[in-house]
């Protein structure tokens, strides 16, 4: 389930690239071989559409894999396409492509 949230922009309905918007939800898939994947937002995803990105520039979300856990976030409003991913303590930052 996701809930997309228009926080701004919503004035100037023909006017495109002054949309922000907040999602917020989670989802659970499991694969053929049994594993279940649960992502959770934990932190609102915030698309800001001047930036000219498909990717939030700020929110997390926490990804489970079985037993193990990730956390991936988007950083702290940047327009960029970098990350942090990080799985058992370890932290590394990730260039996000299409």
């Amino acid at each position: 389930t996701l809930t997309k949230e228009t926080v701004e922009g919503f004035g100037t309905p023909l006017i495109w690239d002054d949309n922000v918007y907040l999602v917020t939800g989670n989802s659970t898939t499991t694969l053929p071989d049994g594993d279940i994947i649960i992502k959770t937002i934990t932190t609102p995803l915030r698309y800001v559409m001047t930036c000219n990105l498909p990717f939030p520039v700020s929110g997390i979300i926490t990804i489970t894999k079985n037993d193990s856990e990730g956390v991936l976030d988007f950083g702290t409003g940047a327009c960029d396409n970098l990350a942090t991913l990080t799985i058992n303590g370890v932290t590394t930052e990730i260039t996000l492509q299409k």
